[in-house]
């Protein structure tokens, strides 16, 4: 992406709007219910509505990795906004679902990369494998 589009995007609160969207979804597990063997959501028995919220999800995650795939300062203010929380609970909450699996963790390693600092801010996340990052 461009970089000034991406920095035009988060100065006008991208990155929260999408992180916003993303947590009021009812479906998606709870930010403190964050743990391995939460709850999950399969494919197999998801109604319309719920496919709609896991692509909702999947270009939720796709989108925060892109803002934060710029620089630093992206990075930073995807952080700042809920972006890795956000992610993580998308990935607890749609366990099969390979597009939100491959995107968040994907956003994940867009936030976490390049600075040790970035990469601890994401990896102290409640509810994070750190294999995710690898």
């Amino acid at each position: 992406g461009d970089s000034g589009c991406q920095t035009a995007l988060l100065g006008a609160g991208a990155a929260q709007a999408i992180v916003g969207r993303m947590m009021r979804v009812e479906s998606s597990c709870p930010v403190d219910a964050l743990a391995p063997g939460g709850p999950t959501n399969t494919l197999a028995a998801t109604a319309p509505s719920e496919i709609q919220e896991q692509q909702l999800q999947a270009q939720g995650c796709a989108a925060l990795g892109n803002l934060a795939g710029g620089d630093v300062e992206g990075q930073r203010k995807v952080i700042d906004a809920g972006g890795a929380l956000a992610v993580v609970a998308a990935i607890r909450a749609w366990s099969e679902a390979d597009g939100v699996q491959q995107g968040g963790k994907a956003a994940l390693t867009n936030m976490a990369f390049g600075i040790d600092e970035l990469r601890e801010l994401v990896l102290s996340t409640p509810g994070i494998d750190p294999t995710w990052l690898e």
